[in-house]
């Protein structure tokens, strides 16, 4: 998915299940943030989102119970 925040900064935002599913839209919840019509989806901080997401799959995010089996991938 593509995230774009109030710097203008965009990245490429990816969380791939074991399985190899990419499942970054669901997971952030993407349905609820703000989108333009190139589909680029637009957060305050891509950082905090990344930091939440490392959290998560580490184990030490504490709106997540145990840890996200998922790899992450921001280009």
């Amino acid at each position: 998915m593509l995230l774009r925040d109030s710097t203008g900064r965009s990245v490429e935002f990816h969380l791939y299940a074991p399985s190899g599913v990419d499942f970054a839209e669901d997971w952030l919840n993407a349905g609820c943030l703000p989108c333009d019509e190139d589909g680029v989806y637009f957060v305050d901080s891509i950082d905090y989102i990344i930091d939440y997401a490392t959290d998560a799959i580490n184990g030490c995010n504490s709106d997540i119970e145990g840890k996200l089996d998922a790899d992450l991938v921001v280009l």
